[in-house]
């Protein structure tokens, strides 16, 4: 009970804290390097599978963790003699492997798939040599989320009717889209449906509602229980705890940290019992998820998604002051976006000014 009663007045210093060690976090491994010396050659190295195998018609891919750090492994059937191994999440391995640092095209404005996997904390890629390999056992608790997914996707596999909509499943179920073909990705792009099938805050947010609509109902039918404790905290509770489970069941991307944090803002504010606007959630939910990964300031979806949300609580408040002073904010902080997105931020020194300029814009100048 003392530490309900404290987490309620300092609930937001509590999640603050905790994103702002997981931002420590993400820059530390985002400037750790992979030793120069084992790269561009066939080298050894030993642990083990941190990450559910995404297998194509060309290779099965995987995260890697070894004591050097994280590198992205592939193995390539038809270059391959050797058949695959049952790859799984947790399994110790040896391998001989050739790696290479992340790196992808350098077009202005274009995708960079090498900052992109250094981002994601990931050293190194390269491939598996399949005339070296050894299998070291297995703990699944070195990877017990990514081992459950395995074990989700195999029985899916295993007792699904038709072979058909396997890729879809998984995708929407996992967050594993590896088992899409290129007519379903087709399909999804004409129809303008591709969203459906990225794991993000619409999933979760339906799989909260919906729980916390079911544990509220059922909460509330039994007296005994609701004079214990109230059912919407309750229910709350069950659909935080729901939205945490389908957020790691399909695989805790950022874009589902992001819809995680934000369903945690509001669900913390019921809990606490807390009165405030439109606008400090908003700001709040947002400072969060920049102080989880500092990276977010660089990626589209994430300015897209707070901007939508911003507009819709916007239109759909009745009244041009729901935003009070703030909505000079929106304009700046879009324009903002569209400069980060634009010029890119290629070094740390950069990054934590632009981040700088964000707050000191928006949070002092505006509040105060």
């Amino acid at each position: 009970m003392f530490l309900l009663k404290h987490l309620k007045r300092y609930w937001f210093w509590t999640l603050l804290i905790i994103c702002a060690l997981h931002g420590t976090l993400v820059f530390y491994h985002y400037q750790k390097a992979y030793p120069s010396e084992l790269l561009h050659k066939k080298v050894t190295v030993t642990g083990y599978i941190a990450s559910l195998p995404e297998s194509t018609y060309q290779a099965t891919s995987f995260l890697f963790q070894t004591k050097e750090g994280l590198i992205r492994l592939s193995w390539y059937s038809r270059f391959s003699k050797v058949k695959k191994p049952n790859f799984e999440p947790g399994q110790q391995w040896q391998f001989g492997v050739k790696l290479k640092k992340p790196r992808g095209f350098n077009n202005p404005n274009g995708f960079d798939y090498g900052e992109y996997l250094k981002q994601q904390g990931i050293q190194a890629s390269g491939y598996i040599d399949s005339k070296n390999i050894q299998y070291q056992g297995q703990n699944i608790w070195r990877a017990p989320v990514d081992w459950v997914r395995f074990k989700v996707k195999t029985l899916i596999h295993q007792t699904a009717e038709s072979s058909q909509i396997l890729g879809v499943v998984d995708a929407l179920l996992l967050g594993d889209k590896s088992g899409l073909t290129f007519k379903d990705k087709q399909l999804f792009q004409k129809t303008g449906t591709s969203h459906l099938i990225a794991i993000s805050g619409l999933h979760i947010g339906l799989i909260a509602l919906w729980v916390f609509i079911l544990i509220r109902f059922l909460w509330g039918r039994f007296n005994f229980l609701a004079r214990r404790a109230p059912a919407q905290k309750v229910a709350v509770m069950g659909s935080l705890f729901a939205a945490l489970c389908y957020a790691l069941l399909a695989g805790f991307t950022l874009p589902t940290q992001r819809a995680l944090i934000m369903i945690m803002v509001a669900g913390f504010i019921i809990l606490a019992m807390k009165k405030m606007t439109t606008k400090r959630v908003w700001l709040i939910a947002f400072t969060l998820v920049v102080f989880w990964n500092p990276f977010s300031l660089i990626s589209a979806g994430f300015w897209l998604s707070f901007l939508a949300v911003a507009f819709l609580l916007l239109a759909l408040s009745g009244r041009l002051g729901c935003f009070d002073s703030s909505n000079g904010i929106l304009v700046r902080l879009f324009l903002t976006g569209v400069i980060i997105r634009q010029y890119y931020c290629h070094s740390i020194g950069e990054f934590l000014n632009c981040t700088a300029y964000i707050y000191w814009n928006y949070f002092i100048i505006d509040w105060y």
